[in-house]
């Protein structure tokens, strides 16, 4: 385990990819698991992941992979929340598959429905928040400083806005807290796991981030941030890219309020969706990854495996055949 800095870890990372749309959703009620908890994998269409899609990834010279998980409903009840141990098996399994490629690895916890920024839930969350991250961290305590720890993925209200409220940014706060103590308690490499915490819906919004507390006596504590920016383009609702100012406020936004202050950022989810418009989508590309990579922000590119589906085209490999899809795309990227 490397004792350096979440800032100097960051320089480490070229581009990311996200498993979306796998291990990250709600099929509890739809699927029977008890015998094999792949089938999961498989409730929005995609195949079970297989270590070649990493490996494909990893020699187009991706070196950060995320894997969106939901816990919820894999976990038993209270007061000690254990974690199924087939799911638990299955997301070491997927961990494995890049991690021992030397690669870098970041597990979160995503879409759980105890972590709607309530103040009537906070209790639950902070137990929850606490026992599930006990199980984690104890399972890995001994992987290095390449898997990487993140607590809510873009956690808000179900009546979502962009920049929240008082009580969303104090129930935020508490549980990053909860979570960046409970993996220091921990055992191994816990102690110094660099982790990553995320504002309300992990946007980039000045009041939201100007009311997010983070610990600055630990410097292995991170940003996540999301950003698909400018939304109408990346979302297919328009087919040029032409509002390079969104993107210029959005950076210098991240400089000043955490780069300034010596706090590392990563882009855990990114990207624009395929709409018949192949030449801006590479230039939004080269000028969105340049601005980032400037900064010493490294991104993680969004994949819900959906290629040629419209609008929610966002994928970027066919996880049956591992051929890269859009070659020219992730090459701006790459070279960005």
């Amino acid at each position: 385990f490397r004792d350096i800095s979440s800032i100097d870890l960051v320089k480490d990372i070229r581009l990311g990819w996200n498993l979306g749309n796998t291990l990250d959703i709600n099929c509890e009620n739809l699927l029977e698991y008890d015998n094999d908890p792949k089938v999961f994998e498989t409730c929005l269409g995609n195949p079970v992941t297989t270590e070649d899609v990493f490996n494909t990834l990893i020699n187009h010279g991706f070196n950060l992979f995320r894997i969106p998980i939901r816990w919820y409903g894999h976990f038993g009840e209270a007061p000690n929340y254990i974690i199924d141990h087939k799911w638990l098996s299955r997301v070491h399994e997927i961990v494995d598959y890049s991690y021992q490629n030397g690669v870098y690895v970041i597990i979160n916890n995503s879409f759980d429905v105890w972590n709607n920024t309530y103040p009537r839930d906070i209790n639950h969350a902070i137990e929850i928040t606490t026992k599930l991250w006990e199980q984690i961290a104890e399972e890995f305590k001994e992987y290095d400083e390449h898997l990487i720890f993140e607590n809510i993925n873009s956690p808000n209200k179900k009546n979502f806005n962009e920049e929240g409220d008082k009580e969303s940014w104090e129930f935020i706060n508490i549980t990053n807290q909860v979570f960046i103590d409970t993996i220091r308690k921990g055992k191994g490499n816990n102690p110094n796991r660099h982790l990553l915490i995320a504002p309300y819906a992990a946007m980039v919004q000045e009041n939201s981030i100007k009311n997010f507390h983070i610990p600055t006596t630990d410097n292995k504590i991170m940003i996540s941030l999301h950003n698909f920016t400018p939304y109408n383009f990346t979302h297919g609702k328009i087919p040029k890219f032409t509002d390079t100012k969104s993107v210029d406020k959005i950076m210098k936004l991240i400089k000043n309020e955490f780069l300034s202050k010596n706090i590392a950022v990563i882009i855990t989810e990114f990207g624009a969706t395929a709409n018949n418009n192949e030449n801006e989508r590479i230039h939004w590309a080269d000028y969105f990854i340049t601005k980032a990579s400037n900064l010493g922000i490294p991104c993680t590119l969004w994949d819900n495996g959906k290629i040629n589906k419209g609008k929610e085209s966002y994928g970027i490999i066919d996880r049956t055949t591992y051929s890269i899809q859009y070659q020219d795309y992730i090459n701006s990227l790459l070279e960005g």
